[in-house]
């Protein structure tokens, strides 16, 4: 029997959705070592992380928000993509990003009274606020989360197939986000999977959960892209 961890990082996360998906099949069975070997790259990835996140924090009371305000934006942007990151980490940096997220929210608020006579900076920071409120309502969804790992965790391969597997309102929210080509893309994919389990001469429990996400994908046509 395999064994996971109770709060598995991206890569290990990915294992357990391969695990249990049936269109992922692999002729090489997973193993123990496998996981094992998920487990230490994501456990490395944190421990990278911490220690550039510690630097970062270490750089604030350095920083000039009264003049400096291309480095101070820059330096909320490195913040904000630490925060995005750290939802696919895993369970042990919880007691983290109430902090991080704080400290966001601080810089931006002394950022907003320094730059109030500097219109461009003002823009840039209403975008950045923008950009953050986005992605955060994005990140809820921890497929979505995972997806967005800069190193494709989750292939264009496995796209497809794990969303599938995925609940109503994770469908819904990623096809939302798709332009209408990679809709297409998806709806093409979905059908032919669907037609893979129609044609077997006794229909399993493994296609019910295609046949209720293929209804969500086959709503996003062109009509419900205007």
């Amino acid at each position: 029997m395999l064994v996971f961890s109770k709060s598995p990082g991206i890569r290990e996360r990915h294992l357990i959705r391969k695990q249990d998906n049936p269109l992922l099949v692999s002729d090489k069975p997973l193993s123990q070592q496998d996981i094992r070997e998920a487990r230490t790259a994501d456990q490395k990835e944190v421990n990278e992380f911490l220690v550039d996140l510690y630097k970062l924090i270490a750089k604030a009371p350095k920083l000039d928000l009264e003049e400096n305000f291309d480095e101070a934006l820059d330096y909320m942007q490195q913040l904000g993509a630490k925060e995005c990151l750290s939802v696919t980490l895993g369970g042990a940096l919880a007691p983290v990003k109430p902090r991080l997220a704080r400290m966001i929210d601080n810089v931006t608020r002394a950022l907003w009274r320094s730059a109030a006579h500097h219109t461009h900076v003002m823009a840039q920071l209403e975008a950045f606020e923008g950009e953050r409120e986005a992605h955060q309502e994005l990140l809820q969804h921890q497929f979505i989360a995972d997806l967005m790992h800069a190193d494709n965790i989750i292939s264009a391969h496995d796209f497809v197939q794990v969303l599938l597997y995925e609940d109503e309102d994770v469908i819904k929210t990623m096809m939302a986000v798709l332009g209408q080509d990679q809709r297409d893309f998806v709806q093409k994919k979905a059908r032919a999977f669907a037609r893979k389990f129609e044609s077997l001469d006794e229909i399993s429990e493994d296609f019910q959960p295609i046949q209720a996400a293929l209804e969500v994908i086959s709503s996003f046509d062109s009509r419900s892209a205007a």
